[in-house]
């Protein structure tokens, strides 16, 4: 028997060499192998990226040589003005009595949206980047918020010459032979990380181009091109030596002069005086038609803060709220007034209305806030008519009655419904009449008063300009007409659901670091958030784990009941931190900033050097559909 092991012991020996060998001679061929696969696949990509820059090219010839045939012209209109009767010229004061009556107000339907300019946009056509371009670094101030951008210098050419088609065109090619897909990916992640929406954006272009450039023509035609290549349906057109952007939008824009093609119309973002050429198409993929509505609120610095003293009940309650916000407002366009009424308000204002405000009404019933609430517009804010205060009408977003001394009956409407659905949580409704703004809030019980019927629910008319007047009072000279209803969507969370979800969050072992830009009440009751644990996180069916010194982003949805519907952490080594979250349409946008290797649900991000911003669109079930980052150091 020991023969038998020595002989297989000597065998074993002299096969050997033979093995040592085969197996190297296996890890070779493997490795060779490895080495020509990963090349065939960088030379397939480097194919397809060649076929896609030719793609791009090509894109950009065809819409030269249609630029270049001879443009149309088109009368110009002038700005429409918001729909108002004369408002009164004081606030009128109601008589005192008790509420007895119960009157139905009859409302009017709202003009369904034109879905010609509500389309699915396209993705947006990226060509590659040169590598060691010239670049320009250039410091951005955005109504108080510092942006760091680096630009490919041929960005910064002026145009020469005469506004002409084929100059226009020869522009075009020009600036499409840039690295202009760099700063688009920078002011993308600009956009997601200060709230902005599509009519922000085009504001941030012209920021930009402002600084960029130093006559008025090369900028409206930097803007027209940056818009064009961000997706926006965007157009230029020329008259008396003068060039202006011409946007179309999803809502009426008020005062500004605008032509109409094919039943749209196009608005003039620079007045021009005399006739009007332009062309007849848009470029190919831009199809994205500006909205004026805003799914988050603006998270613009906090450096920048104003203060109003409002007294009320004997008492002094001293509210601070955003300057750089106010500042943005005063330079948006005056649009519709579902706009106003759906916009939140900023992280500024909306905390110091609750450290203000909150334990006042922490003992009050619901239907005692809102009275509170409705005292509270009519009483410490003083009247004035818009032809009064400015000479024309204008709309207030909630942070503007803060700034201005005066407001008028449409812009307490909008505050009032805003502090509603924040403070109680209740859903509410503006009432425009001829002449006139109100508002209405569905109690949790009916009360006798002047009301309104929207869907199958019942609203209780609350007017913040009849002086004196509680809830289901509304002016007598309205009793018997018809009404337009004006929806209100609920974009804020109640203190207490908030603090529910918050503690929620403390005991799985996270941290919200700022309740307004990272908690978002989405439309069904459901709540979305994000934060960030530095241990673990347990959120009662599944713990993750943080490797030392590292910091994880979490975001969570919260159902009705507050439990935990689904988790998803996000990041990986290093300290990531988010930044603002937001629900749009069908899918949450977070965005934020990431160090080295990140994982964001099987996405991998690399950051340069630093820290670098990140966004990611994940959709309501807590699957992440993409992710990326801009590229560039935020240190």
């Amino acid at each position: 028997m020991m023969k038998i092991w020595f002989i297989c012991f000597g065998l074993l020996g002299l096969f050997q060499p033979l093995f040592s060998q085969t197996y190297e001679e296996w890890v070779k061929q493997e490795r060779a192998q490895y080495d020509r696969l990963a090349k065939e696949t960088n030379r397939g990509l480097e194919e397809l990226q060649k076929d896609y820059d030719s793609f791009v090219k090509q894109r950009d010839q065809e819409f030269a040589e249609f630029l270049k045939q001879r443009w149309t012209e088109f009368e110009i209109f002038k700005g429409n003005l918001p729909r108002r009767d004369p408002e009164p010229k004081i606030a009128p004061v109601a008589e005192k009595h008790s509420r007895t009556s119960i009157v139905e107000l009859q409302t009017t339907e709202r003009p369904a949206e034109d879905t010609r300019l509500i389309a699915a946009p396209l993705p947006r056509v990226k060509k590659s980047i040169q590598k060691g371009y010239p670049l320009l670094r250039f410091d951005v101030n955005f109504y108080g918020n510092r942006l760091k951008l680096g630009v490919d210098q041929d960005l910064c050419m002026p145009f020469t010459g005469k506004l002409t088609e084929t100059a226009f065109a020869d522009y075009w090619l020009r600036m499409s032979r840039t690295n202009y897909d760099d700063l688009l990916d920078r002011l993308f992640g600009w956009k997601e990380q200060l709230g902005l929406n599509d009519w922000g954006y085009y504001m941030l272009l012209g920021r930009c181009a402002e600084i960029f450039v130093k006559d008025e023509n090369s900028r409206q035609l930097l803007i027209w091109f940056l818009m064009n290549k961000s997706g926006y349906s965007a157009r230029i057109g020329y008259g008396g030596g003068e060039v202006a952007v011409l946007l179309p939008a999803v809502q009426d824009i008020f005062f500004l002069s605008f032509i109409v093609k094919d039943g749209v119309r196009y608005y003039i973002t620079r007045p021009l005086n005399k006739s009007l050429y332009t062309y007849d198409k848009n470029f190919s993929g831009s199809n994205r038609c500006p909205d004026l509505r805003f799914s988050s609120s603006l998270n613009f610095s906090t450096k920048l803060s104003g203060k109003r003293l409002l007294n009320y009940k004997g008492q002094e309650y001293t509210i601070s709220y955003n300057q750089g916000v106010t500042a943005f407002f005063k330079d948006y366009p005056s649009t519709e007034l579902n706009v106003y009424f759906e916009t939140p308000l900023s992280a500024t204002l909306k905390e110091s209305i609750e450290e203000n405000f909150q334990s006042v009404l922490q003992p009050m019933s619901q239907e005692k806030r809102v009275e509170w609430i409705l005292g509270l517009l009519q009483q410490a804010f003083p009247y004035r008519t818009d032809e009064e205060q400015f000479g024309h009408e204008k709309y207030f977003f909630s942070e503007e009655m803060f700034f201005y001394p005066y407001s008028d009956c449409e812009d307490r409407a909008v505050l009032f419904s805003r502090l509603v659905d924040m403070l109680t949580g209740l859903p509410g409704i503006g009432l425009s009449y001829p002449g006139h703004v109100a508002a209405a809030v569905k109690l949790p019980e009916e009360v006798k008063g002047d009301y309104v019927k929207y869907g199958r629910e019942l609203y209780t008319v609350c007017d913040p300009t009849y002086m004196g007047a509680g809830i289901g009072r509304g002016m007598p000279e309205f009793i018997g007409k018809r009404v337009d209803v004006i929806p209100v969507m609920g974009r804020q969370i109640t203190r207490e659901r908030e603090d529910r979800i918050a503690a929620l969050i403390d005991k799985a072992g996270g941290t919200i670091l700022n309740r307004s830009s990272l908690m978002q009440f989405a439309e069904d009751g459901n709540v979305y958030v994000a934060g960030i644990f530095e241990h673990k996180f347990e959120d009662g069916s599944k713990r993750f784990v943080v490797p030392a010194k590292n910091r994880m982003i979490f975001v969570a949805k919260v159902d009705n009941q507050n439990r935990f519907e689904w988790v998803l952490p996000l990041g990986g080594k290093g300290v990531n931190m988010p930044h603002h979250l937001k629900i749009d349409g069908n899918r949450i946008l977070l965005s934020g900033t990431f160090e080295k290797d990140a994982d964001f649900g099987g996405i991998r991000l690399q950051a340069k050097a630093g820290s670098d911003l990140f966004t990611a669109g994940i959709a309501p079930e807590g699957k992440v559909m993409w992710a990326s980052g801009a590229g560039f150091t935020t240190q």
